[in-house]
């Protein structure tokens, strides 16, 4: 039993080593030349973001980058919520070139993008989310970013306290340091579409969405699915993550990891079914030894509960060292006790899953 327990762990922490790894190279690289200031086009599709527009707004205001060199075009994929009547209102706010297609067909957020891309006059295209807010450096970083795809990351982050909303800031926080781990070492395993960049002479040569209209969700992972199929240069940066709030529920939180993790079964990403598996496998076999330690009282499963949550809280130490989060160190042995139960949670739910889009995608 004990060398079944053994494997998995080592496993497991074996992963996030190297994805640590990635990610210390990543964040350690010299940083490249300035370029010069290109034109962007940034798409942001949305639907039912009433309460966050004012937000979104006032941070894309706040960029510092050249107002006449990049563009705004929000794609409302048929609000209810009375966004296309506040937009009109508050026209004014914007201090940027800015452009709005009211969907009259509920489409999905694939579509709107690509209706959002033949309107685009530039061929660097930002794409985003309508309830995140930026770094004011955020442009200046992807226009100095290499590569035919630029990943960056999102990050949750809220003001409260709670387990709820503290195990998504945590989450976020690892599947960041994966997501620039993974690139760092030529091994892309995700991408977040409110931080992503691009040619969109690219996106119209590799048509990432034509095979996948019908899957509700996917837009970021479907792209960086077909980049790599097609031998495109990937690149990830590490600072200046996009920011997002946490979900106020469990339900609509485990809803939302829910429809981001369902997206593996549709994917061909080398690695990506294997880390997941792994993920899932090392955090049940984590708990269990605890079990079996309480009950045997063998070292041994001690001992691989120790090493797993020393890896996993050296990872999460430096992700918020990082990003300037070191307070989420505060919850580590809470979370590591509650995550496995989720991760099952989360499995049975993806088993059962059924498409319903969402501006979150």
């Amino acid at each position: 039993m004990s060398v079944l327990f053994s494997i998995f762990i080592g496993l497991y922490s074996l992963m996030i080593i190297v994805f640590m790894i990635g990610f210390i190279h990543s964040i350690s690289k010299k940083k490249s030349d300035k370029k010069k200031q290109t034109h962007l086009s940034i798409i942001i599709p949305f639907h039912n973001e009433l309460e966050n527009l004012p937000k979104l707004i006032a941070s894309l205001n706040k960029l510092e980058y050249p107002k006449n060199k990049f563009e705004v075009i929000l794609v409302n994929d048929c609000s209810t919520d009375g966004c296309e009547d506040w937009l009109e209102k508050h026209d004014s706010d914007f201090v940027f070139k800015h452009f709005i297609i009211n969907l009259t067909k509920k489409t999905g957020k694939k579509t709107a993008i690509e209706k959002g891309l033949i309107l685009a006059s530039n061929d660097r295209i930002v794409t985003t989310d309508a309830d995140c807010t930026f770094h004011p450096n955020w442009l200046n970083e992807i226009n100095n970013a290499k590569g035919k795809l630029a990943i960056g990351i999102t990050l949750k982050q809220s003001n409260s306290f709670g387990l709820l909303h503290k195990i998504q800031e945590c989450e976020s926080m690892m599947l960041g340091g994966i997501t620039i781990g993974s690139a760092s070492i030529k091994i892309p395993l995700l991408a977040s579409g409110a931080n992503l960049s691009y040619r969109k002479k690219d996106f119209d040569k590799i048509k990432p969405y034509e095979d996948n209209k019908h899957i509700a969700s996917g837009d970021d992972m479907f792209l960086l699915e077909s980049m790599i199929k097609n031998k495109k240069k990937i690149s990830v940066r590490s600072n200046h993550p996009v920011l997002t709030q946490t979900k106020e529920s469990w339900t609509s939180y485990i809803q939302q990891t829910t429809r981001w993790s369902a997206k593996t079964s549709n994917l061909d990403i080398k690695g990506l079914g294997l880390v997941a598996l792994i993920t899932i496998l090392g955090n049940v076999f984590w708990l269990a030894t605890l079990v079996f330690w309480i009950i045997t009282e063998e070292n041994i499963f001690l001992t691989l509960a120790v090493i797993k949550f020393t890896v996993d809280f050296l990872f999460l130490f430096l992700t918020s060292l990082t990003f300037k989060r070191l307070i989420l160190m505060i919850y580590t042995p809470i979370i590591a006790l509650f995550y496995p139960f989720y991760l099952l949670v989360l499995s049975s739910k993806v088993l059962t899953y059924k498409e319903n889009w969402s501006s979150n995608g």
